[in-house]
């Protein structure tokens, strides 16, 4: 792609020789516009920055699309790491771009628009496409919302520079374009793929409006302040520059010189060749430019096609909800319309979209995953959904087009139905949502964001139940694990004290019938590796050492001041044994005979080594160990989730544990598979994974029927196909690619 260019400057000072306003005066405005607009804009972004990282957050929280969930969090974490980085890149664009634009070129006076080859337009690469349209669609949306103060700013800046120039948004210093271009600009220093960048760009596209409306307004003011056109004349009003003029490549001379006499395209449409007149070349056309292919032969949009589409749009309204493939609902099917009388009505283009259009729904029609009950209530959205397409060329290349918006949550909601009490009330609101389109629905695509809102409310209700109940189930299999790890780390510390030399043989008896019990109890009063879990082990140490000689006077009183708590703990310990009673006299007496040695010996000053030793053989100690559930019976084994939940303490480091096995997961939280379990295929949703074992909780869409699998079963399940993902992009895009891909093989072919 090539554009116009010159190497001729004329610097600003021999440039302003002669006018009205002296170079001085000149040159002092530009440096106050640039300073003002850097102190306005650089705050601004970062304080648009702040606010993007909690919506992002936010948003992520919200999405039921896992590759949205990665989209927010990864452009939230990029943001994080990268913000001084791209606001510094940021400032440095901005600011080469306005020294830049108040330089002169002599030989572009005019400010003619780049001619742009449509030729050369597939060498494009498509990324780069969609990322270049993004950037003028938000200098277009913010040259609209400051229409006034920005024609008045651009008048006034043409005043300076010259009586007769007039400059292109991409010439116009701190222009919606150039500011848009510096924000994606910036973009590149975050190394970030093109979902994520144009995620960044909408959010900062919204967040600018109304500051930058303002920001012209100053830069006016401030103007005026110095004797610039203190009033605006009729004869500098500017035109909008609505970018460059699309040549389209002559096939022939005639053809050059039929396409030089034709009539205007219209806004919003693209002229395209007749032979770039097939399904093919339209889909690319509307998925590329978003805009309604025309040729030189026709108008475009007929001013009959909508209002016949909207009387058959009220027909199906009325008519029953047809169960799919019976012969009512083939009759209003698309297709059908081609058949009857609107086929005289249709221009050649409109034809092809119906076509389309039918075509997209063919490939909604073919998913499995969408109930036949609900792929009914869609296939009523036919007629609706084709209007938007004439209405919108920007519905093919829009991938957050509301309609597209509203196809995929319906897909969304279709996936995990097993329920039938569900699946009836998904179908009693999405019937409502589809008969208040097609009553609505004329012409206003804000139709559709009012019912895709009652969707969005039903989805979010969903979320509060599931996360209600998967949180129920969480805290069991926590509980469980906490338990296990307990177990098996009260025994490794209790053999490491039977294996001390010089223990006595009660105190030893007493660690290995009892050491495992006493910590598995402050497991289940104050949690794993808690102050009270550490509490337990400290007090088994102390009846240890409490039995070794006394030498000093501060180990004896050190002695006398610990019995007391020592004592109570461990009597707590042996009462609820059988016969605790009986057992707790004993041990005592025995642990008193022991203090009395080591008293005695110590006064003595014998020394440790002379204690005689009593060790008995680790292995005929036998530890005792309570029986616990296993937290994995077999894969995809059911939780029993009690009505009295045990009191799970959940640490930081449990978070912290949480959030690293999300990081190691093949799968994402809301993830949806399907599993094949014996005689039956279920489809359920990844709600949790567990901190200690790596136990994959997976539940229906409101947390219930909850099922559990080890990492390691789960990756064999995978591998064997055993368990499927459910794709999870968006539908809409799905359908439009796979659309396209069809069509290139049948023109291969």
């Amino acid at each position: 792609m090539s554009l116009t260019s010159t190497n001729n400057v004329i610097s600003l000072t021999e440039f302003a020789k002669g006018r009205s306003v002296s170079p001085e005066v000149v040159k002092e405005v530009f440096q106050r516009c640039r300073s003002q607009a850097l102190n306005k804009l650089c705050p601004m972004l970062a304080a648009k920055l702040d606010q993007l990282n909690d919506e992002l957050f936010e948003l992520a929280e919200k999405t039921l699309s896992r590759e949205k969930y990665n989209r927010y969090l990864n452009a939230r974490g990029v943001l994080e790491a990268k913000r001084s980085i791209y606001e510094s890149s940021f400032r440095s664009t901005l600011l080469n771009s306005f020294d830049q634009s108040i330089k002169v070129d002599s030989s572009v006076a005019r400010a003619d628009k780049p001619v742009l080859d449509i030729g050369e337009l597939s060498l494009v690469d498509h990324a780069d496409f969609e990322q270049s349209l993004a950037v003028r669609q938000i200098a277009s949306l913010w040259r609209k919302y400051s229409a006034d103060e920005l024609n008045a700013f651009e008048a006034r800046v043409i005043h300076l520079l010259s009586d007769r120039q007039s400059i292109g948004d991409s010439s116009l210093p701190l222009s919606p374009m150039q500011i848009a271009q510096a924000l994606d600009s910036a973009c590149d220093e975050l190394d970030v793929e093109l979902g994520v960048r144009l995620l960044i760009l909408e959010a900062l596209a919204r967040a600018f409006a109304k500051d930058l409306k303002q920001m012209y307004a100053e830069l006016n003011a401030m103007m005026i302040a110095n004797d610039v056109l203190p009033k605006v004349p009729l004869s500098l009003k500017v035109k909008k520059d609505d970018g460059p003029t699309i040549r389209q490549p002559a096939h022939s001379a005639s053809e050059a010189s039929s396409a030089a006499v034709s009539k205007p395209v219209p806004d919003g449409m693209v002229l395209i060749s007749e032979e770039d007149a097939s399904l093919l070349g339209v889909l690319r056309q509307l998925v590329q430019t978003g805009q309604m292919p025309v040729t030189a032969q026709s108008a475009g949009l007929t001013t009959k096609v909508l209002p016949e589409l909207t009387k058959l749009q009220l027909t199906v309204q009325s008519a029953p909800v047809a169960a799919l493939g019976t012969s009512e609902a083939l009759s209003l099917s698309l297709r059908s319309l081609k058949e009857g009388g609107l086929v005289e009505q249709v221009s050649q283009i409109e034809s092809l979209t119906i076509d389309i259009v039918a075509m997209l729904f063919d490939f909604i029609f073919d998913e499995e995953n969408i109930p036949a009950e609900i792929k009914a209530l869609i296939g009523r959205l036919q007629i609706p959904v084709l209007k938007a397409a004439l209405l919108d060329g920007k519905f093919f290349s829009r991938k957050q087009h509301p309609v597209r918006r509203m196809l995929d949550l319906l897909a969304q909601l279709s996936v995990g139905w097993q329920s039938e009490e569900y699946l009836k009330r998904l179908v009693t609101l999405i019937e409502d949502v589809v008969n208040h389109i097609l009553t609505e629905f004329t012409d206003e695509i804000a139709v559709f964001e009012v019912q895709e809102a009652r969707l969005l409310a039903f989805v979010e209700e969903e979320n509060r139940l599931s996360e209600a109940s998967s949180e129920r189930t969480a805290k069991v299999i926590i509980f469980q694990e906490q338990q296990m790890i307990a177990l098996e780390e009260a025994k490794l510390w209790v053999a490491s004290r039977l294996d001390k030399h010089g223990v006595p043989q009660v105190v030893r008896d007493f660690l290995a019938n009892h050491g495992v019990a006493m910590q598995m109890d402050a497991c289940l009063q104050h949690g794993l590796h808690t102050e009270g879990w550490y509490r337990s082990q400290e007090v088994m140490d102390q009846l240890i050492w409490s039995c070794e000689p006394k030498i000093t006077t501060e180990d004896r009183v050190k002695l006398v001041g610990l019995l007391q708590p020592m004592l109570s703990r461990i009597e707590s310990v042996l009462v609820k044994q059988p016969n605790g009673a009986v057992i707790k006299e004993l041990f005592l007496a025995e642990l008193v005979k022991c203090h009395a040695t080591a008293i005695r010996q110590g006064a003595t000053a014998a020394s440790a080594s002379g204690v005689p030793q009593i060790r008995t053989p680790l292995a005929s100690m036998d530890i005792a160990l309570p029986v616990l559930e296993e937290v994995l019976a077999e894969p995809f084994s059911p939780i029993d989730v009690p009505s009295q939940l045990p009191a799970v303490v959940i640490e930081e480091e449990v978070h912290e544990k949480i959030a690293e096995r999300w990081m190691q997961s093949t799968l994402r939280r809301g993830e949806w598979v399907e599993v094949e379990l014996d005689d039956s295929v279920q489809q359920m949703k990844l709600a949790w994974i567990s901190p200690y074992k790596a136990v994959y909780l997976f539940t229906n869409r409101f947390g219930g029927n909850a099922l559990s699998v080890s990492q390691e079963d789960l990756n064999r399940y995978l591998a064997d196909g055993k368990v499927r993902r459910i794709e999870a992009s968006s539908f809409s895009e799905r359908a439009v690619s796979n659309v396209l891909h069809r069509l290139e093989e049948e023109t291969v072919q």
